[in-house]
């Protein structure tokens, strides 16, 4: 009996022990990175959720540090610190995470998904997980689900008011190979030029426009610049949110459970804001910077929709069948 009591006594001592120095214990660090700057109202209203939650479930085991604007570096930086473990919680475009899931791809082939609920459909469906886990398949990264922020629009230094006017003219790409198809299948000549340098671009002339991100054209100063924004919904702007994979694995149960529910928050939240925000946007623009804004009409919506199905004659046989599969999904 004594012994059982000695024993119970141990063991209180023991865990209070333990409690106290975990208590005293420094947080463990963890970097996020998102590519979208600090005040931009899709991202801004839900990311900080992360460090909030996150902080205050685990009692301050965590401390969150999140880097707005691409100051941790560029897509492939991000990419090998998953990798090694050092870098925690990334976003960042499907175009750019393409390089080394070409399934992703297929987002860049244009009017794909015409409208948002299109866009929902598939990326919420089955088919988006099918695409997304492609590059999980790659090693040393976990994908967590897509951050959906409307369309792109096209902003420039002259007034096109469909994509006959755009012909010819310099737009800036992304890294992606069908992104730049898409850009030459509207008529256009595709420019691959980092994000960090698409300000310095438009100013020298070295572009004439930009097709990107509605929300960063205003808050990087773009719109400063580029005066005329067309409304074309050729291709939807998705981000991918994404952890490490060897610093997910080795987190205890109950704590990727908090991450977890961290993460489905802000993957509803940004939807949503993303949504709200982009009229909102288009009014500060116009009223910040006189900004001259056009949508095409439902005739050249249709027209372009066609002219740029030759996108698709670029791609893979594998990327082609999930053209289809999506094309499908999307009559029923």
């Amino acid at each position: 009996m004594l012994k059982n009591v000695v024993c119970i006594a141990v063991m209180s001592v023991l865990s209070l022990l333990g409690a106290a120095l975990n208590a005293d214990a420094a947080p463990i660090k963890i970097q996020v990175a998102f590519g979208e700057p600090a005040d931009s109202p899709g991202c801004a209203p839900a990311i900080p959720w992360i460090k909030e939650y996150v902080e205050k479930k685990t009692n301050g085991k965590y401390e969150v540090d999140i880097y707005f604007n691409g100051a941790l570096g560029n897509y492939d930086t991000l990419y090998q610190g998953m990798q090694f473990g050092t870098v925690h919680i990334v976003e960042d475009s499907t175009s750019n995470f393409s390089i080394y899931a070409p399934e992703l791809a297929v987002f860049d082939v244009p009017y794909l998904m015409p409208t948002q609920d299109d866009v929902r459909k598939i990326i919420y469906g089955p088919i988006g997980e099918k695409i997304r886990l492609s590059l999980d398949k790659k090693g040393g990264v976990k994908t967590i689900g897509y951050l959906n922020a409307n369309y792109r629009y096209t902003i420039g230094n002259k007034h096109w008011k469909n994509l006959d006017d755009m012909k010819g003219a310099k737009i800036r790409s992304s890294a992606s190979k069908t992104h730049i198809n898409a850009l030459r299948a509207m008529g256009v000549n595709p420019v691959p030029m980092p994000g960090t340098e698409i300000l310095t671009g438009l100013q020298q002339g070295v572009v004439d426009g930009f097709d990107g991100n509605l929300i960063f054209e205003y808050t990087s100063g773009i719109s400063g610049v580029s005066k005329y924004l067309l409304r074309t919904d050729h291709l939807p702007v998705l981000y991918l949110l994404c952890v490490s994979q060897v610093w997910w694995d080795s987190l205890p149960p109950e704590d990727q459970k908090i991450f977890s529910e961290a993460f489905s928050h802000v993957i509803r939240e940004v939807d949503v804001n993303f949504e709200k925000a982009c009229p909102e946007v288009i009014r500060a623009m116009q009223e910040r910077d006189g900004v001259v804004y056009t949508e095409m009409s439902p005739e050249d919506m249709a027209k372009a929709a066609e002219m740029t199905r030759s996108a698709v004659d670029a791609l893979s046989s594998e990327q082609k069948q999930l053209v289809e599969e999506i094309r499908t999904a999307l009559k029923d």
